[in-house]
């Protein structure tokens, strides 16, 4: 995978915490973060998730992904082959290492 172009924009819920978007397009690719309590920076994993502008007003128009377990719902999704745009909501459930996702997808 590729380093993503910066900038990043990560998606960050706060527990209980929801949001709706409609994926256009996503791309795969990886970036170097520095961990919040002090480990040394890692390279990770990133799913880009391209949104509009009604869902994101404000530039860049795209979420990054970096919760594995998040990783895992919505990527089989959104990268098969012939994939159409889909609304998604994403509910942050717990905190932490432990945080946990649920993901429901309709129709655009």
């Amino acid at each position: 995978m590729n380093p993503l172009q910066s900038p990043m924009e990560i998606l960050e819920l706060a527990p209980g915490e929801s949001r709706s978007f409609t994926v256009l397009w996503a791309e795969e690719g990886r970036t170097t973060i520095t961990p919040r309590d002090g480990r040394p920076p890692k390279e990770i994993p990133v799913l880009r998730l391209h949104v509009g502008p009604q869902d994101k007003p404000t530039f860049p128009q795209y979420y990054d992904v970096t919760a594995l377990t998040l990783q895992a719902q919505i990527r089989p999704l959104v990268m098969a082959p012939g994939y159409v745009a889909r609304r998604f909501t994403v509910t942050k459930v717990g905190s932490g290492p432990q945080a946990r996702f649920t993901l429901l997808s309709n129709p655009a």
